[in-house]
């Protein structure tokens, strides 16, 4: 998990810690804040998106991923 803590890039959301519950052995997950993420923008719409916005949205996911794969294995 401290490979996740070493990502940086604008499209992949920064881990800031991993705590690890005493009482009931569970991992909870610290990451940046985030004024809202992508499932709440697409439950709180009221129209469909319109096709330039579903394409910075891909593109945006499309980076983080080829960045997580490009350097993934070096930060291990």
């Amino acid at each position: 998990m401290q490979f996740l803590a070493k990502l940086k890039h604008t499209n992949v959301i920064q881990l800031k810690e991993v705590i690890h519950g005493r009482e009931d052995n569970k991992l909870y997950f610290v990451f940046e804040y985030m004024k809202e993420n992508l499932y709440e923008m697409i439950k709180h719409r009221t129209k469909l998106f319109p096709e330039s916005t579903v394409r910075n949205i891909m593109y945006q996911i499309l980076q983080g991923l080829a960045f997580m794969h490009k350097h993934g294995e070096s930060l291990t």
